[in-house]
Protein backbone atom coordinates (compact mmCIF):
# COMPACT_ATOMS: atom_id res chain seq x y z
CA UNK A 1 0.00 0.00 0.00
CA UNK A 2 2.91 2.62 1.04
CA UNK A 3 5.00 1.74 -2.22
CA UNK A 4 1.75 2.48 -4.03
CA UNK A 5 1.22 5.89 -2.52
CA UNK A 6 4.63 6.92 -2.94
CA UNK A 7 5.12 5.34 -6.76
CA UNK A 8 6.77 7.50 -8.95
CA UNK A 9 5.39 8.53 -12.87
CA UNK A 10 8.17 6.28 -14.00
CA UNK A 11 10.28 4.19 -11.42
CA UNK A 12 13.81 2.95 -11.68
CA UNK A 13 12.83 -0.79 -10.70
CA UNK A 14 9.17 -1.14 -12.13
CA UNK A 15 7.61 -3.83 -10.10
CA UNK A 16 4.40 -3.96 -12.07
CA UNK A 17 1.80 -1.68 -13.73
CA UNK A 18 -0.78 -0.85 -10.92
CA UNK A 19 -3.59 1.43 -11.84
CA UNK A 20 -3.86 4.03 -8.86
CA UNK A 21 -3.38 7.81 -7.89
CA UNK A 22 0.15 8.33 -6.25
CA UNK A 23 1.60 10.92 -3.68
CA UNK A 24 3.70 11.78 -7.12
CA UNK A 25 0.87 12.45 -9.56
CA UNK A 26 -0.49 14.72 -5.97
CA UNK A 27 2.70 17.03 -5.76
CA UNK A 28 2.44 17.52 -9.83
CA UNK A 29 -0.75 18.84 -9.54
CA UNK A 30 -0.31 20.78 -6.71
CA UNK A 31 3.01 22.27 -9.10
CA UNK A 32 0.59 22.66 -12.22
CA UNK A 33 -1.98 24.93 -9.93
CA UNK A 34 1.45 27.16 -8.64
CA UNK A 35 2.49 27.71 -12.12
CA UNK A 36 -1.56 28.67 -13.68
CA UNK A 37 -0.82 31.56 -10.87
CA UNK A 38 2.72 32.64 -9.93
CA UNK A 39 1.24 36.16 -8.79
CA UNK A 40 0.09 34.38 -5.35
CA UNK A 41 3.20 33.15 -4.36
CA UNK A 42 4.28 36.78 -2.14
CA UNK A 43 6.17 34.78 0.46
CA UNK A 44 4.00 36.62 2.86
CA UNK A 45 3.16 34.81 6.57
CA UNK A 46 5.54 32.03 5.62
CA UNK A 47 6.57 29.35 8.26
CA UNK A 48 9.84 29.16 7.64
CA UNK A 49 12.51 26.37 9.51
CA UNK A 50 15.89 25.51 8.88
CA UNK A 51 15.91 22.08 7.65
CA UNK A 52 19.76 21.74 5.43
CA UNK A 53 19.57 17.99 5.39
CA UNK A 54 16.57 17.91 3.49
CA UNK A 55 17.99 19.86 0.72
CA UNK A 56 16.28 23.07 -0.87
CA UNK A 57 12.78 24.97 -0.48
CA UNK A 58 12.51 26.35 3.01
CA UNK A 59 11.64 29.81 1.56
CA UNK A 60 9.24 30.12 -1.00
CA UNK A 61 9.17 33.60 -2.55
CA UNK A 62 9.35 33.14 -5.81
CA UNK A 63 7.87 30.21 -8.50
CA UNK A 64 11.40 29.18 -8.87
CA UNK A 65 11.34 28.80 -5.34
CA UNK A 66 8.43 26.23 -5.21
CA UNK A 67 9.58 24.35 -8.21
CA UNK A 68 12.97 23.75 -6.38
CA UNK A 69 10.86 22.49 -2.88
CA UNK A 70 8.13 20.17 -4.54
CA UNK A 71 11.69 18.70 -6.38
CA UNK A 72 12.27 18.13 -3.21
CA UNK A 73 9.90 16.51 -1.83
CA UNK A 74 9.22 14.31 -4.97
CA UNK A 75 12.77 12.55 -5.19
CA UNK A 76 12.54 11.93 -1.43
CA UNK A 77 9.88 9.90 -1.31
CA UNK A 78 10.14 8.51 -5.30
CA UNK A 79 14.02 9.07 -5.93
CA UNK A 80 15.25 10.59 -9.25
CA UNK A 81 14.37 10.02 -12.78
CA UNK A 82 17.76 7.75 -12.86
CA UNK A 83 18.31 6.57 -8.97
CA UNK A 84 16.11 4.75 -6.06
CA UNK A 85 18.46 6.26 -3.48
CA UNK A 86 17.34 10.17 -1.75
CA UNK A 87 19.12 12.85 -2.84
CA UNK A 88 18.78 14.04 0.97
CA UNK A 89 19.34 11.28 2.93
CA UNK A 90 19.26 11.36 6.96
CA UNK A 91 21.60 8.37 6.26
CA UNK A 92 24.13 8.00 3.59
CA UNK A 93 22.44 5.26 1.05
CA UNK A 94 19.03 5.60 2.03
CA UNK A 95 16.63 4.44 -0.20
CA UNK A 96 13.84 7.03 -1.04
CA UNK A 97 10.48 6.12 0.70
CA UNK A 98 8.80 4.07 -2.23
CA UNK A 99 11.79 1.75 -2.94
CA UNK A 100 12.26 1.27 0.74
CA UNK A 101 8.68 0.19 0.58
CA UNK A 102 9.24 -1.82 -1.89
CA UNK A 103 12.34 -3.93 -0.03
CA UNK A 104 10.00 -4.74 2.45
CA UNK A 105 7.41 -6.41 -0.18
CA UNK A 106 10.16 -7.81 -1.97
CA UNK A 107 11.81 -8.94 1.79
CA UNK A 108 15.38 -8.28 0.57
CA UNK A 109 17.77 -5.21 -0.14
CA UNK A 110 18.14 -4.04 -3.21
CA UNK A 111 21.78 -4.57 -5.49
CA UNK A 112 23.03 -2.66 -8.22
CA UNK A 113 25.35 -4.01 -10.89
CA UNK A 114 26.33 -2.65 -14.08
CA UNK A 115 28.84 -4.44 -17.03
CA UNK A 116 30.58 -2.55 -18.88
CA UNK A 117 28.53 -0.62 -21.34
CA UNK A 118 25.11 -1.16 -19.81
CA UNK A 119 22.89 1.33 -17.88
CA UNK A 120 22.68 0.17 -13.95
CA UNK A 121 20.88 -3.09 -13.36
CA UNK A 122 19.31 -3.14 -9.84
CA UNK A 123 17.46 -6.09 -8.39
CA UNK A 124 16.12 -7.58 -5.39
CA UNK A 125 19.30 -9.76 -4.50
CA UNK A 126 21.01 -8.26 -1.69
CA UNK A 127 20.63 -8.95 2.33
CA UNK A 128 17.33 -10.10 3.65
CA UNK A 129 14.85 -7.97 5.05
CA UNK A 130 13.09 -9.84 7.44
CA UNK A 131 9.26 -9.70 8.34
CA UNK A 132 8.48 -8.54 12.09
CA UNK A 133 6.74 -10.93 14.13
CA UNK A 134 5.30 -8.98 16.18
CA UNK A 135 2.56 -6.88 13.97
CA UNK A 136 -1.10 -6.96 14.79
CA UNK A 137 -3.47 -7.01 11.48
CA UNK A 138 -5.51 -3.70 11.62
CA UNK A 139 -9.40 -3.96 10.16
CA UNK A 140 -10.66 -2.10 7.95
CA UNK A 141 -12.15 1.12 9.46
CA UNK A 142 -15.84 1.74 8.31
CA UNK A 143 -16.74 5.09 6.18
CA UNK A 144 -17.47 7.60 9.18
CA UNK A 145 -15.57 5.64 12.00
CA UNK A 146 -16.21 2.58 14.58
CA UNK A 147 -20.36 2.77 15.14
CA UNK A 148 -19.83 3.36 18.94
CA UNK A 149 -23.16 1.47 19.45
CA UNK A 150 -21.82 -1.52 18.07
CA UNK A 151 -18.44 -1.03 20.40
CA UNK A 152 -18.30 -3.71 23.08
CA UNK A 153 -15.69 -2.50 25.21
CA UNK A 154 -15.67 1.18 26.71
CA UNK A 155 -12.01 0.82 26.96
CA UNK A 156 -12.13 1.03 22.72
CA UNK A 157 -14.01 3.86 23.04
CA UNK A 158 -11.62 5.70 25.48
CA UNK A 159 -8.88 4.73 22.78
CA UNK A 160 -10.59 6.28 20.58
CA UNK A 161 -11.55 9.63 21.98
CA UNK A 162 -8.13 9.87 23.13
CA UNK A 163 -6.79 9.35 19.83
CA UNK A 164 -9.14 11.95 18.08
CA UNK A 165 -8.62 14.60 20.63
CA UNK A 166 -4.93 14.50 20.21
CA UNK A 167 -5.52 14.52 16.96
CA UNK A 168 -7.40 17.61 16.44
CA UNK A 169 -5.71 19.48 18.46
CA UNK A 170 -2.98 18.76 16.35
CA UNK A 171 -4.78 19.80 13.50
CA UNK A 172 -5.68 22.86 15.65
CA UNK A 173 -1.76 24.09 16.49
CA UNK A 174 -0.99 23.27 12.70
CA UNK A 175 -3.46 26.18 11.75
CA UNK A 176 -2.56 28.30 14.68
CA UNK A 177 1.49 28.18 13.16
CA UNK A 178 0.07 28.87 9.78
CA UNK A 179 -2.31 31.50 10.99
CA UNK A 180 0.44 33.20 13.07
CA UNK A 181 3.72 32.66 11.05
CA UNK A 182 5.23 31.54 13.77
CA UNK A 183 8.03 28.99 13.09
CA UNK A 184 8.06 28.07 17.24
CA UNK A 185 4.63 26.62 16.94
CA UNK A 186 5.05 24.75 13.78
CA UNK A 187 8.11 22.96 16.11
CA UNK A 188 5.53 22.18 18.78
CA UNK A 189 3.02 20.54 16.46
CA UNK A 190 5.53 18.85 15.34
CA UNK A 191 5.63 17.43 19.16
CA UNK A 192 2.22 17.18 19.53
CA UNK A 193 2.45 14.24 16.70
CA UNK A 194 4.01 11.84 19.29
CA UNK A 195 0.97 12.40 21.29
CA UNK A 196 -1.00 10.04 18.85
CA UNK A 197 1.34 6.93 19.10
CA UNK A 198 -0.22 5.85 22.47
CA UNK A 199 -3.55 5.71 22.43
CA UNK A 200 -3.40 4.37 18.47
CA UNK A 201 -0.84 1.55 20.24
CA UNK A 202 -3.27 0.30 22.44
CA UNK A 203 -6.39 0.70 19.99
CA UNK A 204 -4.62 -1.54 17.39
CA UNK A 205 -3.93 -4.34 20.60
CA UNK A 206 -7.60 -4.65 20.72
CA UNK A 207 -9.13 -7.03 18.44
CA UNK A 208 -12.22 -6.87 16.29
CA UNK A 209 -15.26 -9.12 17.98
CA UNK A 210 -15.16 -10.94 14.48
CA UNK A 211 -11.75 -11.73 14.27
CA UNK A 212 -11.12 -10.09 11.40
CA UNK A 213 -8.49 -7.99 12.69
CA UNK A 214 -8.21 -5.29 15.50
CA UNK A 215 -9.25 -1.95 16.39
CA UNK A 216 -7.10 0.97 14.76
CA UNK A 217 -7.47 5.08 14.43
CA UNK A 218 -10.27 6.87 13.10
CA UNK A 219 -8.42 10.20 12.16
CA UNK A 220 -11.89 11.85 13.24
CA UNK A 221 -11.74 15.72 13.96
CA UNK A 222 -13.50 16.31 16.95
CA UNK A 223 -13.59 20.27 17.52
CA UNK A 224 -11.58 22.75 17.99
CA UNK A 225 -10.89 23.20 22.02
CA UNK A 226 -7.25 22.52 21.82
CA UNK A 227 -4.96 23.62 24.50
CA UNK A 228 -2.26 26.35 23.99
CA UNK A 229 1.06 25.01 22.95
CA UNK A 230 3.86 25.12 25.66
CA UNK A 231 5.08 28.26 23.07
CA UNK A 232 1.53 29.95 23.73
CA UNK A 233 1.71 29.59 26.77
CA UNK A 234 4.85 31.66 27.45
CA UNK A 235 4.21 34.11 25.42
CA UNK A 236 1.11 34.52 26.94
CA UNK A 237 -0.76 34.54 23.29
CA UNK A 238 -3.68 32.86 24.88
Amino acid sequence: MYASIEEPDEPVMQAGHAAFTSIGAFSTAILDAFRASPQLITGHRQVERDMPHHGAGNRLNTLDDVESAIAVIKEQGEGTSTDPQNPYPAVHGESAHYYAFQEILHKQKRKQTQEPGQPPKREFREAPVPWPTNILPMGVVPQGGWLRPGLPESEVIGFLDEFNRAYSDLLVSLERAWKQGNSQLLDDAESQMTTLQSPARDLMECPLPDGSGHYGPEFRYVGCEAVPSPSERHDGLL
